[in-house]
């Protein structure tokens, strides 16, 4: 992990009134806050406010430009305050994260987040049921729709785009469940929608998506750590599909809910989006799944120059590409280091799945349209070309 500047403001006040001994699961939850003022009340407080209270509580400010840090350090002095003095983005801030961590494990938050009063409760339960895992991922739920599921994980798409587990279900406990005001944020196969049971209990996932999850900080540091090349979009998949190839195992807890509050950003990461797949790709697939994949990623890609091309934003894409290419060097390195750890084989990762997209970017019934038979068909070529790979 790399070694950023920051000042540091401490607390001795015990986090809640609780004692270590009265949770057997010692956790260091974290906040990453970049300018967060008007949001940092909700999340803080409801890390504040569990019925089992952490050990400690971090936030690091990712070098806001707003009043973050002062309002954290006035109004909540029982909290330990990092102010990074760069913004590091996702990666470098999940290491500070960890990194500023006394305990073995770290609850990771982002700013635009909050706890459901029993969720690190929940969250310790799946710890003690299943220590050999290395990260635990609570249901991420939209604020703007409680009993609304975002998703309780992700798979890798074979072409390098997330499937999203259990997108936009309704749930029936845990929270009051809502028939209005529905977020219906994502794209979703309608025909296959609901076909089974939502779970409760954990089940195994391949990709924690981001938001919150609780991790061991031991797999943080045999893996090196957030590759920080990944400044936004993709950090926590890469990391986390990064341990599920070194044998770590990710579990999603459904009991343990966390609320988000989505953003509509369109396209203001597009270009990060591209670099960052390709990166992800190129460093983590066998050279024969590239190969069998090929005429799929030329389909794909020609679909999203289309896409974007419409959208005015070929530039942006074209720039993407050629970052891609610039870094080649770099990751060819890094895909030495992930090929080493490899303990699992590209056609159990990877999916065939509904490939994710915000609703936002495809007002337009035509790119719907469009979305939903692009996935079909590379369905059909993933149930053909997995019995090719490794």
């Amino acid at each position: 992990m790399h070694t950023l500047n920051s000042t540091e403001s401490r607390s001795s006040t015990s986090i809640g009134g609780k004692t270590n001994s009265e949770l057997s699961v010692e956790i260091s939850v974290a906040v990453l806050a970049y300018n967060a003022q008007h949001r940092i009340h909700q999340c803080l407080n409801s890390v504040m406010n569990q019925t089992h209270p952490p050990d400690e509580v971090i936030v690091i400010d990712n070098c806001s430009s707003d009043q973050t840090a002062v309002i954290v350090k006035h109004d909540f002095p029982n909290v330990r305050l990092v102010v990074n003095q760069t913004n590091s983005g996702c990666s470098g801030g999940r290491n500070l994260q960890v990194r500023h961590a006394k305990y073995p494990f770290v609850m990771i938050i982002d700013d635009d987040a909050f706890l459901a009063p029993d969720c690190l409760s929940e969250l310790e339960k799946a710890v003690q049921k299943i220590p050999y895992a290395s990260v635990w991922s609570p249901r991420i739920c939209y604020e703007q729709d409680p009993g609304l599921v975002q998703f309780d994980g992700v798979d890798l798409h074979f072409l390098g785009e997330a499937v999203l587990v259990n997108p936009e279900r309704r749930i029936t406990y845990g929270t009051e469940s809502q028939t209005k005001n529905t977020a219906s944020n994502q794209l979703i196969e309608k025909e296959l929608h609901d076909r089974l049971p939502l779970p409760v209990d954990p089940f195994r996932i391949n990709i924690q998506g981001g938001v919150a999850f609780l991790i061991k900080k031991e797999a943080v540091s045999k893996m090196g750590g957030y590759d920080e090349s990944y400044f936004f979009g993709r950090s926590d998949g890469e990391f986390t599909f990064r341990l599920t190839l070194a044998g770590h195992q990710i579990y999603s807890v459904p009991a343990a809910l966390v609320y988000h509050r989505m953003k509509q950003r369109g396209f203001t990461h597009v270009d990060r989006q591209v670099k960052n797949r390709w990166s992800m790709i190129l460093q983590t697939y066998s050279w024969r799944t590239v190969l069998v994949l090929f005429p799929a990623f030329v389909v794909y890609e020609v679909s999203v120059i289309v896409f974007l091309a419409l959208n005015k934003k070929l530039g942006r894409y074209v720039t993407a590409n050629w970052d891609v290419i610039k870094m080649l060097p770099q990751t060819m390195r890094k895909r030495r280091m992930v090929q080493a750890l490899k303990r699992r084989g590209d056609s159990e990762l990877l999916s065939g799945g509904f490939i994710n997209m915000r609703a936002d970017l495809c007002r337009n019934p035509l790119v719907r349209i469009g979305h939903h038979a692009m996935c079909r068909f590379f369905r059909g070529y993933w149930t053909c070309a997995k019995w090719f790979l490794g």
